[in-house]
């Protein structure tokens, strides 16, 4: 399972194989391991998180909407891991931030399924990402199981909690959501 952290300008992604507990980050072909929001097409840029992701922009003659633009960076971020990895990725755990409501959440897996992320795709809030990754180190989850098959072990309570949050204003945070 492929985990994705996504930024305003960048994601980043890791792979956890169970087999080795070994996690493999995920380099662009730059060498680093930020991907850029931004498509260009043209002379013009698009970034998905210029406005309020998953809402209809207002007064735009354009075609392209938000959701297809993140389901590009998603697509190469996909593919790249595909390449590195050399085996298809199908499964995502996909940390969005606290504030994104229902309709953003929406937004965020219909672009992740346009990816080609066609298996097993959980949200979880970075708050609740941090933690697990926090606890990891600290070797406080059950020792059979490492860190992402316990998350998605628990994703049901997650998403659960993460229903609850979503439906509190958005109105918290950064400015160019």
């Amino acid at each position: 399972m492929l985990g994705l952290d996504i930024g305003t300008k960048y994601v980043k992604a890791a792979y956890f194989d169970a087999a080795t507990e070994r996690t493999t980050v995920i380099r662009n072909e730059n060498g680093s391991d930020l991907f850029s929001t931004t498509v260009i097409f043209g002379k013009e840029e698009y970034r998905p998180f210029s406005r309020r992701f998953g809402e209809s922009p207002e007064g735009s003659d354009s075609t392209i909407i938000r959701e297809d633009v993140l389901a590009m960076v998603l697509g190469h971020v996909r593919e790249r891991s595909e390449y590195v990895l050399g085996f298809e990725i199908k499964d995502a755990v996909i940390a969005v931030p606290l504030t994104f409501s229902s309709t953003q959440r929406t937004a965020i897996r219909k672009s992740a399924r346009l990816a080609g992320f066609q298996g097993e795709l959980v949200l979880i809030n970075e708050p609740t990402a941090a933690a697990y990754a926090h606890a990891s180190h600290l070797q406080s989850f059950t020792q059979e199981r490492p860190v992402w098959e316990n998350l998605v072990a628990t994703s049901q309570g997650l998403l659960e909690e993460d229903t609850k949050v979503a439906t509190k204003p958005t109105s918290i945070g950064a400015t160019n959501f």
